[in-house]
């Protein structure tokens, strides 16, 4: 497996003194350790374009039920790693706020005991306040994290997916004055706290800045409700604008951030958003790390939210903070991709900030952890390289490292996956790849190289794509949900045969957060890896194209097929998929719903609907 399939220029990093001494943590094999002079992430740093701004690895939510979870071996392996700068700690709004009729109103001790490890260790503590969670699993104890007297003061959009709790409709006085009055008090709590990196409000859930997962995609079970109390474009832009305004009237001593988000499909807001903290002098920054950002870099097409761009744009004026999309994925099957190419991308990008999941430092540290004999070294090489430039732990000056430029180690197409469809990481840099098994005059040929090239669908070992194998469900999901970009879902999707941590779950949250894959019709059990139908494929590309506001041409009759009775569930879908062109029956009229499609039927498929929705 190739880490680095891109090639991207050497990180311009503090020297990496190589040493014959005991390994430290993440230095690899015994006798091959190294000695690494790393800048203090509590200092200006004169290698990152905002010197002054904050700087540093950080592991993200870390205080999180799911972090809590795996506590003591982060304690043991990622807390003293000399890489991490420190930790970002969420700050439910319930945890901290008894109410205006007590007396204090904030108790703060929820904060100081979650920061109290990291402080002891020396690192720096980020605040990121959450007035709602984006899914119940985030919740303490299943509370809510907006606080009970704001929600009898608002409207709460009720609980419409059993994965989303009830969320208030933020830009109403009970929940907007409420939460500056929060605001007000964190600053004048934590804003002269030395321990303290910086703050980051939520302006929708979680550190956000959307209403809602899933939200405004009209298949998702809680648009109606939200349509209902006037959420639109421009409602949501206001209300973050009027937001971001008032953090300025703060004067917070301490670095002010905000998150960027896509709404809508677009990045209207974000740009918005991202104009008005430049000038108040916020940093700003995205969950949009992944092999999806470094292909879309290369097509010249814009990242998730524009964020690309944007840190193109305000590069040197503020601070720039990236998260990655998951956990990273050490063998490229995932939804992210291995972290040494992030890594290196987001550098480029002049992101300063980087928030990682604990699982990059484990596995670099920690022996027993998966992946570690494989790829530890790769990863403690790239946090090194990392911790070289944006800075490491406060005295640090042992650890992981390399001399060289990386990683990177080609060009090269890559060899795709098991699963044999991810599209994250396929290394595309230059023409479409192509493929032992698929000649030049093979029908599907054209599709297969293009959505290959734009890595939507992936080759397999020894340079093959196998067109007649079967497609999994998880696999054509991966494979629609970068097709037609998709917007990540922190919500879970609701299979018990979708395990968190599994490299397709983000995806399939995706397409069931976009009203693509509809979980009524699967009940309880998804069963990812049982062959896609015919009629599942017609289904979910109409779904993911009324998704993006396309409808079949005015006045054109839906095709009819023998075989799909006028009427039944599947007709309406595989009727309008004919429509469009998308499909077609065979020669006796039929259209064999619960046929299963081959790799290149698939790719024939997926290529028109992105032509039919101009995404070609």
């Amino acid at each position: 497996m190739k880490f680095s399939r891109i090639i991207l220029p050497a990180l311009t990093a503090a020297t990496l003194l190589l040493s014959s001494c005991t390994p430290a943590l993440g230095a690899g094999p015994t006798g091959t350790a190294s000695v690494v002079s790393y800048p203090s992430c509590a200092q200006a740093d004169s290698q990152v374009a905002d010197p002054s701004g904050p700087h540093g690895l950080f592991i993200n939510d870390a205080n999180a039920p799911q972090a809590q979870a795996a506590w003591s071996e982060i304690q043991q392996y990622v807390l003293p790693d000399p890489t991490l700068c420190g930790a970002d700690i969420i700050v439910p709004w319930s945890k901290v706020d008894r109410g205006p009729g007590a007396s204090p109103q904030y108790d703060w001790s929820f904060v100081t005991q979650a920061a109290q490890p990291w402080i002891a260790a020396g690192k720096k503590v980020n605040l990121l306040v959450w007035g709602a969670a984006e899914q119940t699993s985030q919740e303490y104890g299943g509370q809510s994290m907006t606080p009970q007297y704001v929600q009898n003061q608002v409207t709460m959009i009720g609980k419409c997916d059993p994965q989303l709790p009830a969320t208030p409709v933020f830009w109403q006085p009970g929940y907007l004055n409420n939460y500056e009055k929060l605001m007000q008090a964190m600053v004048a709590q934590f804003g002269g706290q030395p321990w303290v990196g910086y703050i980051r409000f939520g302006l929708g859930v979680g550190a956000e800045d959307y209403p809602e997962n899933g939200v405004p995609n009209p298949q998702s079970p809680c648009t109606a409700q939200w349509l209902a109390q006037g959420l639109n474009a421009q409602q949501w832009g206001q209300y973050s604008q009027q937001l971001v305004d008032f953090e300025a009237t703060l004067h917070s001593p301490k670095q002010l951030m905000v998150g960027i988000n896509q709404y809508g499909g677009t990045s209207a807001v974000a740009n918005a958003v991202s104009a008005a903290a430049a000038v108040y002098g916020f940093g700003f920054g995205t969950q949009g790390l992944a092999d999806t950002a470094i292909q879309e870099v290369q097509n010249g097409q814009p990242c998730y939210a524009n964020w690309c761009g944007l840190f193109q744009q305000y590069a040197g004026k503020v601070p720039l903070e990236v998260q990655t999309y998951t956990h990273s994925n050490p063998d490229g099957s995932g939804p992210t991709g291995p972290l040494p190419e992030l890594l290196q991308f987001a550098l480029q990008q002049k992101a300063q900030i980087f928030e990682l999941y604990p699982q990059e430092w484990l596995i670099a540290n920690d022996p027993s952890y998966t992946g570690y004999a494989q790829y530890h070294t790769a990863y403690a090489q790239a946090l090194a390289q990392t911790a070289a430039v944006v800075g490491g732990a406060a005295g640090s000056g042992s650890g992981n490292g390399s001399t060289g430029t990386g990683t990177g180690n080609g060009t090269g197409t890559g060899s795709g996956n098991g699963g044999g469809t991810s599209n994250q990481g396929s290394g595309q840099t230059g023409a479409a790849p192509t493929f032992k098994d698929v000649s030049t005059s093979y029908w599907a040929a054209a599709s297969i190289s293009t959505l290959a090239g734009r890595g939507i669908l992936k080759g397999l070992p020894g340079g093959l794509f196998q067109p007649d194998a079967t497609l999994t469900r998880a696999q054509f999901a991966t494979a629609l949900v970068r097709a037609f970009d998709l917007p990540a879902s922190m919500t879970a999707p609701p299979f018990i045969d979708v395990p968190a941590g599994a490299w397709y779950e983000p995806d399939v949250a995706a397409a069931v957060a976009a009203g693509v894959i509809v979980p009524v019709d699967y009940g309880s059990s998804f069963n990812p890896n049982s062959p896609i139908t015919r009629q599942e494929i017609a289904q979910w590309l109409v779904l993911a194209l009324q998704g993006k506001g396309i409808q079949p041409p005015a006045g054109a009759p839906a095709k009819a097929f023998s075989d799909v009775p006028a009427g039944s569930p599947d007709a309406s879908a595989i009727g309008q998929a004919a429509t469009w062109g998308l499909v077609s029956g065979y020669p006796d009229g039929t259209f064999h719903p619960a046929g299963n499609a081959n790799r290149a039927e698939a790719a024939v498929l997926i290529y028109r609907a992105m032509t039919t929705a101009g995404l070609l």
